[in-house]
Order: C-alpha cells, then sequence, then structure tokens
C-alpha cells in the first residue's frame, strides 16, 4: 500500500455503495481505499481496495477475498450460517447476491 490513500468505513449490514475518490488539492491521486469492515457494527478487520474496481461489485468483492474468514466467524457467533459469498445488500439475514 502506498500513499496517499482514502481512509472510509464500510457497514456489511447496509447496501454497498460504490467509492468516488474526492480529487486531492495537494496533487497526487489516491493509490487506494482502506477501510474498517464491520458487521453488526462490530469491527471484522481492515481491507485495501485498488482504486480501479470501487463499484458495489468491486468493493465486495475484494472485501470477501481479504475478510471471509472473519466475517463468517462473526456469522456463525452471531447464530448465523457462513456465507458462500459477500452480497452487495444485507448481510445479516443469510441472503445471496
Amino acid at each position: 500500500m502506498e500513499a496517499p490513500v482514502f481512509i472510509g468505513e464500510l457497514e456489511l449490514t447496509a447496501p454497498v455503495a460504490g467509492i468516488s475518490l474526492p480529487q486531492r488539492a495537494d496533487g497526487p491521486a489516491y493509490t487506494g481505499v482502506y477501510l474498517l469492515v464491520r458487521l453488526q457494527r462490530t469491527p471484522v478487520g481492515y481491507a485495501f481496495l485498488r482504486p480501479n474496481s470501487l463499484d458495489p461489485a468491486g468493493i465486495t468483492r475484494q472485501v470477501w477475498e481479504q475478510l471471509s474468514t472473519a466475517i463468517d466467524e462473526h456469522r456463525v457467533l452471531a447464530g448465523l450460517p457462513a456465507a458462500e459469498i459477500l452480497p452487495v445488500g444485507d448481510l445479516t439475514g443469510g441472503s445471496r447476491a
């Protein structure tokens, strides 16, 4: 991960929206996005996203690739089944996208 990076957060119980990187006043463009990822408001980890794939499907794919084990551990502790994929919508009810 090279600086500068955009910092944000993602709550997985809400629909995933795309990320538009703002223009930086000091010159260099953002090289990616570093997200605190939460499920039911509990942090499950951090994900680094490439700046060329920040649409909802790209975000969910990258987050699932990096945090699937932690997400499933959280789901099991909450009494939910493990997920096969990370849907673009609500993850708490076990729905699939």
